[in-house]
């Protein structure tokens, strides 16, 4: 009897131990779930945990879980697709970190192109700073450094925040403007430039209001420094920065 009874006992701990295990690997397989994944490599692209301390040398496949983040080398390049099937394309000497859930990502340092595409997903964002970008479907380049955060669209909408108290917003008068400005009967073309110039140079920017956040549109920029923000088209720079990022992701 007791040779059976501790063989029954037995049986049930390892029916016991079984059923545990079963009921474990879900949870652990959905754990193990990356919030990203680098979808291509060039040049020197470093991954680092929550800590900062390098985890390796970023490959094709190379999962990101939350607060893990990506450096590009100077002469380095990769591009990271989110969980939701974003696509973000670090430029050289750029980082960029995977926030603590799935659709919120740190803007660290540098050139960092973003496809926001997917439609699984309402809410995104994306953090520089003290400064919050809301996305709703679009694709915008972040250049950043210590001091100064430029944001400019391609397409879509972007609403900028800040966890401060404010921006002070200002104008910038740019070509837009002019084309207005000129149609008061100045037709000749050397004189149109002359006075674009003078224009330029006189009128600077001008002072819109002190705002939270700042609405963007299609082929604007933003460009922040400290609770200054200077609102304008964007530029030539920028267009052709997103425009050679926008070519290394072409193939994904």
């Amino acid at each position: 009897m007791k040779a059976n009874m501790s063989q029954i006992t037995h049986s049930r701990y390892r029916t016991g131990l079984l059923l545990a295990l079963l009921v474990s690997f879900p949870t652990a397989t959905w754990a193990a779930e990356p919030a990203a994944q680098v979808v291509k490599v060039q040049g020197e692209v470093e991954v680092r945990n929550v800590q900062g301390q390098p985890r390796g040398a970023a490959q094709v496949g190379t999962s990101l879980q939350a607060g893990d983040s990506l450096h590009a080398g100077v002469n380095g390049m990769a591009a990271l697709q989110s969980a939701a099937g974003d696509v973000f394309v670090i430029d050289a000497g750029a980082a960029l970190r995977v926030k603590d859930d799935r659709n919120a990502f740190e803007h660290m340092l540098g050139k960092v192109l973003y496809f926001f595409r997917s439609k699984k997903i309402t809410e995104r964002r994306v953090t520089v700073q003290s400064v919050t970008i809301g996305i709703r479907g679009t694709t915008f380049l972040v250049d950043a450094d210590a001091k100064t955060t430029a944001i400019g669209l391609k397409e879509g909408a972007l609403e900028i925040g800040t966890s401060g108290e404010g921006f002070n917003v200002y104008r910038s008068k740019t070509q837009a403007e002019f084309e207005a400005y000129k149609q008061e009967g100045r037709d000749s073309i050397k004189r149109e430039r002359a006075e674009f110039e003078r224009y330029r140079a006189q009128a600077g920017e001008e002072f819109v209001a002190f705002q939270k956040s700042v609405q963007l549109k299609e082929q604007q920029s933003l460009t922040i420094t400290g609770d200054k923000a200077t609102l304008g088209d964007i530029n030539a720079s920028t267009t052709d920065a997103i425009r050679r990022l926008d070519s290394f992701a072409s193939d994904l």
